[in-house]
Protein backbone atom coordinates (compact mmCIF):
# COMPACT_ATOMS: atom_id res chain seq x y z
CA UNK A 1 0.00 0.00 0.00
CA UNK A 2 1.43 3.45 -0.68
CA UNK A 3 1.79 5.78 1.76
CA UNK A 4 -0.71 8.74 1.16
CA UNK A 5 -0.48 10.24 4.37
CA UNK A 6 3.04 10.25 6.92
CA UNK A 7 2.49 11.61 10.02
CA UNK A 8 5.79 11.91 11.44
CA UNK A 9 6.84 12.26 15.14
CA UNK A 10 10.32 13.17 17.17
CA UNK A 11 10.72 10.14 18.73
CA UNK A 12 9.04 6.96 20.08
CA UNK A 13 8.59 7.39 23.72
CA UNK A 14 10.85 5.70 26.27
CA UNK A 15 8.08 3.43 27.54
CA UNK A 16 5.14 3.07 24.76
CA UNK A 17 4.73 2.78 21.07
CA UNK A 18 2.64 4.08 19.00
CA UNK A 19 2.06 0.70 17.14
CA UNK A 20 1.69 -1.39 20.25
CA UNK A 21 -1.45 0.62 21.06
CA UNK A 22 0.07 2.01 24.06
CA UNK A 23 1.11 5.84 23.40
CA UNK A 24 -0.56 8.95 24.15
CA UNK A 25 -0.29 9.83 20.27
CA UNK A 26 -1.80 6.36 18.93
CA UNK A 27 -4.92 7.35 21.70
CA UNK A 28 -5.60 10.56 20.47
CA UNK A 29 -5.15 9.42 16.35
CA UNK A 30 -7.41 6.96 16.91
CA UNK A 31 -9.65 9.15 19.13
CA UNK A 32 -10.08 11.19 15.55
CA UNK A 33 -10.11 8.30 13.18
CA UNK A 34 -13.00 6.94 15.49
CA UNK A 35 -14.86 10.14 15.62
CA UNK A 36 -14.25 10.85 11.90
CA UNK A 37 -14.77 7.39 10.52
CA UNK A 38 -16.39 5.06 13.09
CA UNK A 39 -13.63 2.48 13.04
CA UNK A 40 -13.07 0.69 15.62
CA UNK A 41 -10.31 0.09 18.09
CA UNK A 42 -9.68 -3.62 16.92
CA UNK A 43 -9.49 -2.70 13.78
CA UNK A 44 -7.55 0.61 13.81
CA UNK A 45 -3.96 0.15 12.98
CA UNK A 46 -5.55 -2.47 9.88
CA UNK A 47 -7.19 0.42 9.21
CA UNK A 48 -4.80 3.30 9.39
CA UNK A 49 -2.74 1.35 7.02
CA UNK A 50 -5.31 0.70 4.41
CA UNK A 51 -6.05 4.72 4.36
CA UNK A 52 -2.46 4.73 3.08
CA UNK A 53 -1.35 6.45 6.52
CA UNK A 54 1.81 5.46 8.61
CA UNK A 55 3.78 6.83 11.30
CA UNK A 56 7.40 7.58 11.87
CA UNK A 57 9.82 9.00 14.09
CA UNK A 58 12.43 11.63 12.92
CA UNK A 59 14.69 9.87 15.43
CA UNK A 60 14.67 6.06 15.92
CA UNK A 61 16.11 6.26 19.48
CA UNK A 62 13.50 6.58 22.38
CA UNK A 63 13.40 9.71 23.93
CA UNK A 64 15.50 11.61 21.89
CA UNK A 65 14.64 15.05 21.92
CA UNK A 66 15.33 17.64 18.47
CA UNK A 67 16.72 20.21 21.46
CA UNK A 68 19.71 17.68 22.23
CA UNK A 69 20.90 16.74 18.68
CA UNK A 70 20.53 19.97 16.97
CA UNK A 71 23.49 21.01 14.84
CA UNK A 72 24.90 17.44 15.32
CA UNK A 73 25.55 14.80 13.14
CA UNK A 74 22.91 12.61 14.98
CA UNK A 75 19.96 15.67 13.58
CA UNK A 76 22.05 15.18 10.10
CA UNK A 77 21.32 11.69 9.79
CA UNK A 78 18.22 11.72 10.83
CA UNK A 79 17.37 14.16 8.08
CA UNK A 80 18.91 12.03 5.60
CA UNK A 81 16.85 9.11 6.63
CA UNK A 82 13.56 11.25 6.55
CA UNK A 83 14.60 12.81 3.09
CA UNK A 84 14.97 9.41 1.52
CA UNK A 85 11.83 8.13 2.89
CA UNK A 86 10.08 10.81 1.40
CA UNK A 87 12.09 10.47 -1.39
CA UNK A 88 11.18 6.85 -1.80
CA UNK A 89 7.27 7.21 -0.25
CA UNK A 90 6.32 10.48 -1.95
CA UNK A 91 3.25 11.29 0.23
CA UNK A 92 0.84 13.18 -0.86
CA UNK A 93 0.18 15.07 2.88
CA UNK A 94 2.53 15.01 6.32
CA UNK A 95 1.20 15.22 9.27
CA UNK A 96 4.19 16.64 12.11
CA UNK A 97 2.77 16.26 15.23
CA UNK A 98 4.74 17.74 17.43
CA UNK A 99 5.45 21.63 16.52
CA UNK A 100 9.28 21.73 17.33
CA UNK A 101 10.03 19.74 14.83
CA UNK A 102 7.79 20.71 12.42
CA UNK A 103 10.64 23.78 10.97
CA UNK A 104 13.30 20.95 9.83
CA UNK A 105 10.84 19.15 8.35
CA UNK A 106 9.32 21.68 6.41
CA UNK A 107 12.56 23.21 5.01
CA UNK A 108 13.10 19.14 4.16
CA UNK A 109 9.89 19.35 2.30
CA UNK A 110 10.92 22.76 0.84
CA UNK A 111 14.15 21.40 -0.31
CA UNK A 112 12.89 18.27 -1.77
CA UNK A 113 10.07 20.51 -3.59
CA UNK A 114 12.74 22.58 -5.86
CA UNK A 115 14.66 19.43 -6.44
CA UNK A 116 11.50 17.54 -7.89
CA UNK A 117 8.53 20.51 -8.94
CA UNK A 118 6.31 16.96 -9.57
CA UNK A 119 6.36 16.35 -5.48
CA UNK A 120 3.64 18.08 -3.79
CA UNK A 121 3.19 17.15 -0.53
CA UNK A 122 0.85 19.29 1.61
CA UNK A 123 1.80 19.66 4.93
CA UNK A 124 0.17 20.46 8.27
CA UNK A 125 1.99 20.84 12.36
CA UNK A 126 -0.07 19.83 15.56
CA UNK A 127 0.94 20.59 19.30
CA UNK A 128 1.30 17.36 20.29
CA UNK A 129 -1.56 15.82 21.90
CA UNK A 130 -0.35 16.46 25.50
CA UNK A 131 -2.42 17.45 28.37
CA UNK A 132 -5.10 20.56 27.68
CA UNK A 133 -3.66 20.37 23.58
CA UNK A 134 -5.07 16.61 23.50
CA UNK A 135 -8.50 17.75 22.42
CA UNK A 136 -7.40 20.07 19.80
CA UNK A 137 -5.20 17.70 18.53
CA UNK A 138 -8.12 15.48 18.17
CA UNK A 139 -10.25 18.21 16.56
CA UNK A 140 -7.86 18.96 14.15
CA UNK A 141 -7.30 15.42 12.95
CA UNK A 142 -10.60 14.82 12.44
CA UNK A 143 -10.98 17.60 10.59
CA UNK A 144 -7.52 16.55 7.87
CA UNK A 145 -9.42 13.76 6.39
CA UNK A 146 -12.13 16.14 5.04
CA UNK A 147 -9.30 18.07 3.56
CA UNK A 148 -7.05 15.34 1.96
CA UNK A 149 -10.69 13.16 0.29
CA UNK A 150 -11.26 17.26 -1.09
CA UNK A 151 -7.80 17.63 -2.25
CA UNK A 152 -7.61 13.47 -3.67
CA UNK A 153 -5.61 12.70 -1.28
CA UNK A 154 -7.44 10.18 0.30
CA UNK A 155 -9.61 7.62 -1.52
CA UNK A 156 -13.11 9.22 -0.33
CA UNK A 157 -14.51 6.04 0.49
CA UNK A 158 -11.51 5.39 2.89
CA UNK A 159 -13.72 2.93 5.05
CA UNK A 160 -13.19 -0.15 6.71
CA UNK A 161 -15.51 -2.47 8.44
CA UNK A 162 -16.79 -1.28 11.95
Amino acid sequence: MMTRVLFIGESPPRRSFFYCKNSLLYRAVYCAFNRKFGVQEENFLEFFKDCGCCLVDLFAEPGLKITDVQGTSKMEDALNRLRELLSKERPMAVIVVIKRICKNVMRLIDELREKDGSLNIMYRCLRFPRGRYFKDFVERVVRVPDELIKQGILPGDCSFEK
